[in-house]
């Protein structure tokens, strides 16, 4: 992609990175996991707003972001972490 391309949204993911939180609490402390779901969302989405005032970036590509993020996590944890967190 050129330099100028801004797919997918970098500032968001470093949010949108922490909703692997839901998944570590689920097998840690499973009634804090909505609780690390919602700091990894409200992250996402004010690092990911921030940058469409700005017109860094299209609704699109926070909402691809999310679902890349939200994606690893859950593959990851299926790896990593004990089959009754699932």
């Amino acid at each position: 992609m050129p330099a100028s391309a801004c797919f997918p949204a970098g500032h968001a993911s470093a949010g949108y990175t922490w909703i692997a939180l839901y998944f570590f609490f689920a097998a840690i402390r499973p009634h804090w996991r909505w609780a690390g779901l919602s700091l990894g969302l409200g992250l996402g989405l004010t690092f990911g707003i921030t940058q469409q005032f700005r017109g860094a970036h299209f609704l699109s590509h926070d909402l691809w972001t999310v679902m890349i993020c939200w994606t690893v996590s859950f593959v990851l944890s299926r790896f990593l972490l004990h089959p009754s967190v699932h």
